[in-house]
């Protein structure tokens, strides 16, 4: 449903806002191109506000997205479709995590990506050196055939002077056929000055115009040599090299060598079939090597993650047992550290609020060190209550079934006093001493009071039906003043409490209730008097005042949800 909630779904600061749910799809919607924000934003602020109808229906209807994208986009985001959205809070914000997270959650666990990543890095570093290594190594072949061309050629022309002015042919040929037994080179043949082959180690060549070559490539030179790249008649790939025959500056002719390029290419090629023989041994026992020590280093992380939501489930006796001497050992060590301090500060907490009241702790805990510690003057209403008779029910009974039912009506009592706003002060034998205003100040700490004796008394009747049980035995007296509160005591030993004549009226003044009674004072009576319903007593005088003390037996309490009757 829409909501008014600040979550912003579009730029423009007048635009609709959205709860993080509707808002998440909407942002699903917009990232699509489905919708732009500026029109989303538009409809949402003219027509969201009169809407009772889901976001979804509301954007079918308006005609900006089909059901069937909706549907789509919200089966992605959330797993449901878009007629089980929750309605409840809780639901819809566990959605909305879980929607966000799948963006950045890494579905392969973290041994793998390890182990992926090393032999990766090991492959692509391998591979890489062997590129560069056989390019390295293809262009080294290619300068010594270069060389070994050179070296021919030059051998050849001083060798083809004589023969080319004798014109003698038959030398020329003897010289050429030596060719044959170079590995390498292809062909070697000898023009004249006009271009007719005279010697050529293809016999049936000697004697015919020399053809362009097929497929030459670029001429490179050097000093008097030329070489370039062409195709034979069978296909193979021959460097060509050539020099002229000079003699006393004349150009008697020309030699040319041809040297294979596809035996460059096989040398190559056979240290690429050896350099993959290498490298798949090489990426094997690397990747052997990467999931050992991904496994090395995941475990420990996956045992503290385990242990982390141990602690987040309030389980702070949940150790790591981690014998390691490095960082992940530290830290196994500070988190057990960590959860040991946690569980301890549990204790205490809970402890320490047993006995001073969780109120008292709570503020202990935030400001430890703030002045509240000190003693200070404040209003507050002090409650009273007492079980009449206990000395005379206790006796001849087992102490073990003394403590059970007394433990059960202070369980009722605390509990009361908590659920009004207040604080237990301390027990003090079968007695309860409690204050409303401290440590936490309310204005209606009077009324507060005066709901919790009512309460406690109805509590007891219920849970005690027996007209005879000490339960139903539970005089209250309240009173309201100024009382003095903080931290009495020692260095060694202090509790927080209120002391004053205002906690001393009350005190004495439970005298005058009896069982299942309700005594309160005049300013009590004076500040709720809208509210109270009660019976004058006769003034008393009490221990430590001079003046005696107007009380009254409260008999109803008139409040705004209700009547309830004191008994």
């Amino acid at each position: 449903m829409l909501r008014r909630h600040p979550f912003v779904i579009a730029d423009p600061p007048f635009v609709h806002l959205l709860d993080a749910f509707e808002g998440l799809f909407c942002q699903a919607l917009i990232r699509r191109g489905l919708v732009s924000r500026k029109v989303l934003g538009e409809s949402l602020r003219a027509h969201a506000r009169q809407s009772a109808l889901p976001l979804w229906r509301f954007l079918r209807d308006a005609g900006l997205v089909s059901e069937a994208e909706q549907a789509r986009i919200s089966l992605e985001l959330f797993g449901y479709p878009l007629e089980e959205w929750p309605t409840d809070t809780a639901t819809r914000a566990r959605w909305v995590q879980k929607a966000r997270g799948a963006r950045f959650a890494v579905r392969a666990p973290i041994w793998l990506q390890l182990s992926v990543a090393a032999s990766l890095i090991t492959l692509v570093t391998v591979v890489l050196i062997g590129y560069f290594s056989l390019g390295q190594q293809r262009d080294q072949l290619y300068q010594q055939s270069v060389k070994l061309g050179t070296v021919s050629l030059q051998y050849f022309a001083n060798q083809a002077r004589i023969p080319l002015l004798r014109d003698d042919e038959l030398t020329l040929n003897t010289l050429v056929g030596d060719a044959k037994g170079v590995e390498g080179l292809l062909y070697a043949f000898i023009t004249d000055h006009q271009g007719v082959i005279r010697a050529h180690t293809d016999l049936d060549r000697v004697g015919t115009s020399l053809d362009d070559f097929r497929d030459a490539g670029r001429v490179s030179h050097r000093g008097e040599v030329n070489y370039f790249a062409h195709a034979m008649p069978s296909g193979d790939r021959v460097l060509n090299l050539n020099q002229p025959v000079m003699f006393k500056d004349k150009r008697l002719g020309q030699v040319h060598v041809g040297v294979s390029i596809d035996f460059m290419n096989q040398v190559v090629e056979r240290e690429r079939r050896t350099l993959l023989l290498t490298i798949v041994p090489v990426v094997g026992v690397g990747l052997v090597i990467a999931v050992i020590v991904g496994l090395w280093f995941s475990r420990p992380i996956t045992q503290l993650v385990r242990a982390t939501r141990e602690v987040a489930r309030g389980n702070y006796q949940h150790r790591i047992e981690l014998n390691r001497r490095d960082e992940l050992g530290n830290l196994a060590a500070a988190f057990n550290h960590m959860s040991g301090e946690l569980l301890r500060k549990e204790m205490m907490d809970n402890l320490f609020g047993k006995y001073v009241g969780r109120e008292v702790v709570e503020l202990v805990m935030a400001h430890p060190q703030d002045e509240w510690l000190r003693s200070h003057r404040c209003q507050a209403t002090i409650l009273f209550a007492d079980i009449r008779g206990f000395t005379r029910y206790a006796e001849g009974r087992p102490p073990e079934t003394v403590v059970e039912e007394l433990n059960t009506i202070f369980e009722i009592i605390t509990t009361v006093i908590a659920d009004n706003g207040g604080t237990v002060d301390k027990f003090i034998g079968d007695a309860v001493l409690a204050v409303f205003g401290v440590p936490i100040f309310h204005d209606d700490h009077v009324r507060r009071g005066l709901r919790a004796a009512v309460a406690m008394q109805q509590a007891l009747t219920e849970r005690f039906p027996a007209e005879d049980a000490l339960g139903r035995a539970l005089g209250v007296s309240l009173h309201t003043g100024l009382v003095l509160s903080g931290n009495i005591g020692s260095h060694h030993r202090f509790e927080y409490t209120v002391i004053g004549d205002s906690v001393n009226v009350a005190a004495r003044i439970n005298n005058l209730a009896g069982p299942g009674e309700i005594i309160i004072t005049q300013d009590i009576v004076g500040i709720a008097a809208d509210v109270v319903e009660a019976a004058k007593l006769p003034r008393n005088h009490i221990r430590g005042r001079r003046e005696p003390v107007e009380v009254y037996r409260l008999t109803g309490l008139h409040e705004e949800v209700g009547h309830a009757q004191a008994n």
